[in-house]
């Protein structure tokens, strides 16, 4: 458009060209009569200006953008409260209400035997003062009572941590207590019987294995003395042997605690074939074929001696739990 336009002509344009609805060409042309036109350049100013009304719709735009955004706010920071009260509210619920599964490691249980009502007691208790149990579910079938339950934190509606149950002893074979077994065929079974029992090993010449299980015996009550000692092991050929040699004399009553101590090695050693220990003055052995004899005896010289110690053959003891527990002082 090289021709300069008129005033009339960019007076009708105005409006398309103050929208940015004109071509490139047609904008340049108006914008250089606008540079030359006084009159026209008035208009354009006018039809440009903003007005109070158009001042008042932007500021009520701005206002509900801003409503919005707070609306938008709100919203998000009461569902960040509900999230995080509902997060409460759950544990809450579970420590105080649903809890967790009792286990032997959170519990003593103990079980006293009662003729005269011929039931078997069993006592139980948290080892956490602040906890208690949500509930407690036995369960008999077959001869077998089994116990378990739940423990929440300790509240103004749950406080009892301790507790006890009876059942008879004519039906009863086995008590499972919280996952452990503590009675069986009318013995005990201790949680030192367990532990011991889960350190047996097949093989005399696994040394870490049976190395756990002397530290087991060690921590027992008079199985073995308490004093510093090595072990040697002995597994050309048979007897397989394993021989521990206190570092330093003792009493001789001392050294007999070891006899239990060596049984138990016996047991629960599947291949073990004889057991020694010395200390300065004293030396002493017990082999597979000693245990029976002295077994055999104990069978024969206490009243209650076929129930006390029903096998003569060592290796028996060292099949079950029940074993071991016999095998206890």
């Amino acid at each position: 458009m090289s021709e300069k336009l008129s005033c009339p002509v960019v007076r009708d344009l105005l409006p398309s060209y103050a929208e940015g609805l004109t071509e490139e060409e047609t904008s340049r042309a108006v914008a250089a009569h606008l540079e030359d036109c006084a009159d026209c350049a008035a208009r354009y100013a006018a039809m440009t200006a903003p007005t109070p009304e158009t001042e008042h719709r932007e500021e009520k735009q701005v206002d509900y953008l801003k409503t919005v955004r707070r609306k938008a706010w709100k919203k998000a920071a009461l569902a960040a409260l509900a999230a995080l009260g509902a997060v409460v509210l759950g544990a809450l619920i579970f420590l105080f209400v649903i809890g967790s599964p009792v286990n032997e490691n959170s519990v003593y249980v103990g079980a006293e035997v009662r003729p005269e009502q011929d039931v078997l007691r069993i006592q139980y208790g948290m080892t956490d003062s602040g906890k208690c149990f949500a509930f407690l579910h036995t369960q008999s079938e077959d001869g077998i009572v089994t116990l378990s339950g739940r423990s929440v934190l300790a509240s103004p509606w749950s406080k009892s941590g301790d507790g006890w149950v009876d059942v008879p002893l004519s039906e009863t074979r086995e008590v499972w207590a919280f996952g452990r077994l503590i009675w069986k065929d009318g013995v005990r079974i201790s949680r030192e019987a367990a532990r011991i029992f889960d350190a047996r090993t097949p093989y005399v010449g696994n040394a870490p294995a049976v190395g756990q299980l002397l530290s087991r015996l060690e921590q027992g009550k008079d199985l073995m003395p308490q004093v510093p000692y090595t072990m040697e092991l002995q597994t050309k050929q048979e007897p397989y042997g394993v021989t521990i040699r206190f570092s330093q004399g003792m009493p001789r009553y001392e050294m007999d605690k070891m006899e239990q101590g060596a049984l138990l090695l016996l047991a629960l050693v599947d291949n073990l074939g004889e057991v020694r220990w010395s200390c300065p003055g004293y030396d002493f052995v017990l082999t597979a074929q000693d245990a029976r004899e002295l077994l055999t005896q104990w069978q024969e010289d206490w009243p209650d001696g076929t129930e006390r110690v029903p096998w003569r053959d060592i290796k028996e003891y060292g099949k079950s739990v029940l074993g071991v527990a016999l095998l206890l002082p």
